[in-house]
Parts: C-alpha cells; sequence; structure tokens
C-alpha cells in the first residue's frame, strides 16, 4: 500500500476536525495501516492558533476511548496543498474555502459528509455553539464517515 497523506479542516480547528483526525488515527491503528496513513487537521481560520481541542470534543472523543487533548489548532498552509493526498472538508463553507485557495490541487479536496451513508446530512455540523449532544452527534457522524473511508483506502 502506497502512503496517504490526509488532512481534515474545518473552521478553528478545535471540534470537528481534531475529532476526525483523532477516530482516524485509532482506526489505523487498529487495522495495523499506521504506517501507511499519516492524518493532520487544520483550521481555515487562525481563530484558535496552537489551542487544544474544544474540552468538549476531548470530552467525547475521551468517552469513546480517543485521546485528542495533544492535538493543537493550526491553520491551513499553501504547502498543505502539495504535502497531503486527501484534503477533507467538514462542511461546504469550508470546502469553497479550500477550492479557491487550492490553486491546482482541487482534485485533492473532498468533503467528509460524502461517506456518510444518510442522505440527510451534507456536511458535518459544527457543534461549537451547541451542548454535549451536539459533539455526539458530530463525533457519530464522523465515526460512520471514518469507518467508509478506511475501507476506501485500504481498497486504493
Amino acid at each position: 500500500m502506497k502512503k496517504v497523506n490526509i488532512l481534515f479542516v474545518c473552521l478553528g480547528n478545535i471540534c470537528r476536525s481534531p475529532m476526525a483526525e483523532g477516530v482516524l488515527n485509532s482506526l489505523i491503528k487498529e487495522v495495523k495501516h499506521d504506517n501507511y496513513i499519516e492524518v493532520d487537521s487544520a483550521a481555515t481560520h487562525n481563530y484558535h492558533s496552537n489551542a487544544p481541542p474544544d474540552k468538549r470534543a476531548c470530552f467525547v472523543a475521551s468517552s469513546h476511548g480517543i485521546d485528542i487533548t495533544k492535538q493543537r489548532s493550526r491553520q491551513i498552509t499553501d504547502d498543505d496543498f502539495a504535502k497531503f493526498d486527501l484534503i477533507f472538508s467538514m462542511d461546504e463553507s469550508i470546502h469553497k474555502n479550500l477550492l479557491r485557495r487550492s490553486k491546482r490541487s482541487d482534485y485533492k479536496i473532498k468533503q467528509l459528509a460524502d461517506y456518510i451513508k444518510e442522505l440527510d446530512y451534507s456536511s458535518i455540523p459544527d457543534p461549537y455553539y451547541g451542548d454535549l449532544n451536539d459533539f455526539e452527534n458530530t463525533f457519530s457522524l464522523i465515526k460512520e464517515a471514518m469507518n467508509i473511508l478506511l475501507i476506501d483506502l485500504i481498497n486504493k
């Protein structure tokens, strides 16, 4: 299997993208593919530079056996478009932002919600202004998408 570098991007890199990074890292370790898949996350905006993930995101991830507390927020850079093989946006606004910035890398940019079986979701909802239930719902959608994404990656 060829090594694949994957980047998850949300608005501030403290809720959705850190959970996505943590879930996929956990899954690739379970199937012993951590030598083949490298995962990172970033923000489109520099609201929380070098901040840890939101405490609620950490709590929900931890309740599923995933530690994301060591991650730190960072803003996406132009170099990321060259470094990463796949870049996943969490919603349509992020997706459009990435496409505008990507120059010739737009073929790498996907929406994570495309990996969710339920047709009701066209994006991964941002739980930041919600409560723990919103974080749990977002985590569940991310986990579902990651299970499908991982199968897709392994079969390529």
